[in-house]
């Protein structure tokens, strides 16, 4: 089993860009969960767009899943290497290119879940 940051640092540049993504939809999020409870009418502007953007950080880590499994098969492809091996590099590779799906659906959750809760705050109706 492998550790968190292991999984974080086999993904790439692809689990910093979801980091990324993350963090700034978290922050926008929580900004629009704050107008939100204040009743601000900008809170829906606010909380759909930390929505949209909390759903780069899967889509992220399936981008990064797609690029490391052509990395794989390129690399595959290149080397002379008999069936065992290769097959148990591409397990491996597998292994790892799947690790940045595990990555931008964890650093995407939070965001999302938040970014959900605050439109929906935004969006009830004025007592």
């Amino acid at each position: 089993m492998a550790s968190t940051i292991q999984i974080f640092q086999e993904c790439g540049a692809w689990s910093y860009f979801a980091l990324f993504a993350a963090l700034l939809a978290l922050g926008g999020a929580m900004t629009a969960f704050g107008l939100a409870l204040a009743r601000a009418q900008v809170a829906k502007v606010i909380a759909a767009v930390a929505l949209a953007v909390a759903l780069a950080p899967p889509v992220l880590g399936l981008v990064g899943r797609t690029m490391g499994m052509q990395n794989l098969e390129a690399a595959l492809v290149s080397a002379d290497l008999g069936p065992e091996d290769a097959a148990r590099l591409r397990a491996q590779g597998e292994q790892e290119a799947n690790g940045c799906v595990t990555v931008g659906l964890s650093t995407g959750l939070l965001p999302l879940a938040l970014a959900a809760v605050a439109l929906v705050l935004a969006l009830r109706p004025k007592a």
